[in-house]
């Protein structure tokens, strides 16, 4: 059963990624903006998708299950073909002077609800070509299964005739046709493994155009992030909420109440607002928890593990010796005075659940207390909290804070 789609012809296929790709063009000529370009990035990954969709019109496929999922991408097919017949016919219209005034006025409204439309249709593309690809992948299957089965049969007919035949010519004779039908079926199945395995390649579930970056959580384990999701910190605060909601053994209760830090490659704290301005592909942050104390802890001893340590330090962080351990850590004491006595922050009342055994790779210590009219802190000189010109630190500090 011929694996072909119901959506008009190849031509319809090919319309639908030539448009797409007149209105990246479009989008191109004009202003750059955040929103355009994730725009343009979404409609490279249709343009892609759909152009890859011709490779099924021709692939053989026995099993009505991928008749099926075929009819329902033939659907999805046309829908997005209608998608990008409207927004070129709105861009189009547009092209008035009065069309374009208003939509400068409105462009970034009009972009944000086209790059929702777009990823909505390739979202649904997806999963339906993910169906398809596994449905083919145990097509191509059973029919390798099917080809096993009959080389066993070849071999019961040579043995079957062997006994019977005396003549070797009949038997040579039948022995090549055998063969020969055996040779085409094999290759015709060999043929749609490939055609299945370069399909499974091309076909990527997100904009594989778009760049990314990497964030290492707590636990050590990598988030993949695409930069056109990501333009400052904000965004990255956002996405790693998301990412840790609901799991306290992974520091998700010092996320949610901003308790952490952005570390660089090279082991410096980066400040909220200069975030924006390290981003770029390939490059990979870790994340530090910060813990506040109220006692006053030593360098020499883990903040975790409490085990003495005599190592060495690396931009400010202390690498503990303890093979069950292992964690990095930063503690710093600074002293300011202060007009009045600052009250300890809310954060520290959770004194009991922060000291508990966590396995966090980064960890700051920042100890508060109070000593004779002097308000001191012990933390991270890597956070760049400021001393300001009058002697106050705790202001500058909570300006950072607030920042973020």
């Amino acid at each position: 059963m011929a694996c072909a789609f119901t959506y008009g012809s190849f031509g319809d296929i090919v319309e639908t990624a030539r448009i797409a790709k007149r209105i990246i063009d479009v989008l191109r000529s004009g202003r750059a903006s955040y929103e355009r370009q994730k725009v343009i990035s979404a409609l490279k990954g249709i343009h892609d998708d759909v152009a890859t969709l011709s490779t099924f019109l021709d692939l053989n496929a026995s099993s009505p299950h991928v008749s099926y999922i075929a009819g329902r991408l033939a659907a999805e097919l046309t829908a997005c073909h209608s998608l990008m017949q409207r927004l070129f016919a709105k861009m189009n219209r547009d092209n008035s002077v009065m069309g374009r005034i208003l939509m400068a006025l409105s462009q970034e409204t009009e972009l944000i609800s086209w790059r929702v439309e777009i990823s909505e249709r390739r979202d649904a593309l997806h999963v339906l070509l993910d169906l398809l690809s596994s449905s083919l992948s145990l097509d191509v299957k059973s029919q390798v299964l099917q080809v096993g089965s009959e080389v066993h049969n070849v071999d019961a007919h040579v043995q079957n005739i062997a006994a019977e035949v005396r003549s070797s010519r009949a038997l040579t004779i039948w022995g090549i046709a055998a063969s020969h039908r055996l040779v085409r079926h094999v290759s015709s199945v060999g043929s749609q493994v490939q055609q299945v395995h370069r399909l499974i390649q091309k076909i990527s579930p997100r904009d594989i155009l778009d760049p990314v970056f990497f964030l290492t959580d707590p636990l050590g384990r990598t988030i993949t992030i695409q930069l056109s999701y990501c333009d400052g910190f904000n965004d990255l605060d956002r996405i790693l909420k998301a990412h840790l909601y609901n799991r306290p053994q992974a520091g998700s209760r010092y996320v949610e109440r901003g308790d952490y830090n952005v570390v660089s490659p090279s082991g410096v704290v980066i400040r909220p607002f200069d975030l924006a301005a390290k981003l770029r592909a390939g490059i990979r942050f870790d994340i530090s928890i910060v813990k506040r104390r109220r006692d006053r802890p030593t360098p020499r001893k883990c903040p975790q593990c409490n085990h003495p340590n005599q190592g060495s330090r690396n931009n400010g962080w202390i690498h503990c010796s303890t093979v069950t351990c292992g964690q990095k850590y930063q503690i710093t004491t600074t002293k300011a005075r202060v007009a009045k006595v600052e009250t300890f922050s809310p954060q520290t009342f959770p004194q009991d659940q922060d000291n508990l055994m966590e396995f966090f790779r980064l960890v700051q210590i920042e100890a508060v207390y109070v000593s004779t009219g002097v308000f001191s802190t012990i933390i991270d000189p890597s956070k760049h909290v400021f001393s300001c010109r009058s002697g106050c630190s705790c202001t500058a500090s909570r300006r950072e804070s607030s920042s973020r």
